[in-house]
């Protein structure tokens, strides 16, 4: 499945390549073909248009879930009654955290920045955090996310300089000591569930 936003009230929905027990919900998207879901995610409004899918307008689910953890967890809750023992490990792998910018001369601008610092996807992976062992998955949780040197990077860009940019700030990033620690940490959940 992925997510995308609904475009009529801005609300996240999960299209679906399988059927669930909620009847309304897959309806709507249990026929949704693979291209069009992926169109669907892709629908941002700078570079392609809303797409319909069943009887639903579709837009990026970026736009409000570029961290959709919490809705995989329930996903997973959906269709396993167990799901939290049978989740081995859950990866959510971010596309990179902005860079901080001046605050700027004007309110306007400090706004604009404030908003830029406190994105939806943070907030989503703390309040994850916060909330993992009593969600039934501690210490099995793992996000990943660039911390530095994409931002001036935009995500239309895929010349050789901006794909060498990308690789230069992930190798960076998995250096980080805290970072290494939580790979050595995936990596000991991952070996315990196959028992090597």
């Amino acid at each position: 499945f992925v997510c995308a936003f609904t475009k009529a009230c801005n609300t996240p929905a999960v299209l679906r390549s399988y059927d669930t027990e909620d009847a309304v919900d897959s309806l709507s998207t249990s026929n949704c073909k693979i291209w069009e879901a992926a169109r669907a995610t892709s629908a941002a409004a700078t570079f392609f248009n809303p797409i319909t899918v069943g009887f639903q307008e579709y837009v990026d689910g970026g736009t409000g879930h570029n961290n959709p953890v919490e809705i995989v967890l329930e996903e997973a809750k959906s269709i396993w009654k167990d799901a939290a023992t049978r989740i081995q490990c859950l990866v959510s792998i971010g596309t990179g955290v902005p860079d901080p910018k001046d605050f700027g001369d004007n309110l306007k601008e400090v706004v604009e920045t404030l908003k830029a610092i406190s994105t939806q996807t943070e907030a989503t992976e703390m309040r994850f955090c916060k909330n993992a062992k009593s969600l039934g998955v501690g210490g099995r949780y793992f996000r990943f996310n660039v911390t530095r040197g994409l931002g001036d990077i935009g995500v239309d860009e895929h010349d050789q300089k901006s794909l060498s940019g990308i690789a230069v700030a992930s190798e960076r990033y998995l250096k980080e000591p805290m970072v290494g620690e939580r790979v050595q940490k995936f990596l000991c959940a991952r070996s315990e569930q196959h028992g090597t």
